[in-house]
């Protein structure tokens, strides 16, 4: 029957205004802000599958308690991309545990992680190639692979995807 991704997509703004999360669509980009508490996401993503997707990603964002910045190292230019990667990775791990906690998951949760991955992947990887500009394709997986695993570890996940304390997913 597929995804009502209509239906998700106005669960998850739900749960974003009971968070006290503002969402806006007044702007040509997608951020979460934490000084406006205030989700921004693009009007023509309103109630739809890409919406929905932003939508759990930057209230991931919403839940992030670690300075994106606060580094302390000599290789300062380095520890900032690596905390970037970090934080965004981060991002769409707590997005998927939101999406638990809204209760979206039917027959169809393996669609819907299927193009929530795809989301994922397909944004850190422009992070990624962004920060790392001289990295094979190769490498670009491998730091992806090995960022998903420092997520997965900071939210207390294991390498198969059971959460510890009770949240399991197909991670």
């Amino acid at each position: 029957m597929g995804i009502n991704y209509k239906t998700i997509y106005q669960t998850v703004e739900k749960y974003a205004q009971e968070q006290k999360i503002k969402i806006s669509t007044k702007t040509k980009s997608c951020n979460y802000d934490p000084i406006e508490a205030t989700i921004y996401i693009h009007r023509n993503y309103v109630n739809t599958k890409l919406g929905a997707i932003i939508l759990l990603h930057e209230l991931g964002h919403s839940q992030q308690t670690i300075p994106l910045y606060k580094v302390k190292s000599n290789k300062f230019i380095n520890t900032i991309k690596m905390n970037i990667l970090h934080y965004e990775i981060d991002a769409w791990e707590r997005g998927w545990v939101i999406a638990h906690e809204c209760s979206l998951f039917d027959s169809n949760i393996l669609e819907l992680y299927e193009e929530y991955l795809k989301q994922r992947l397909e944004s850190t990887t422009k992070y990624i190639k962004a920060l790392y500009t001289s990295l094979t394709n190769a490498e670009v997986i491998s730091l992806y692979e090995g960022y998903t695993l420092l997520a997965y570890r900071h939210l207390g996940v294991n390498k198969v995807g059971a959460k510890v304390g009770g949240i399991i997913g197909p991670y």
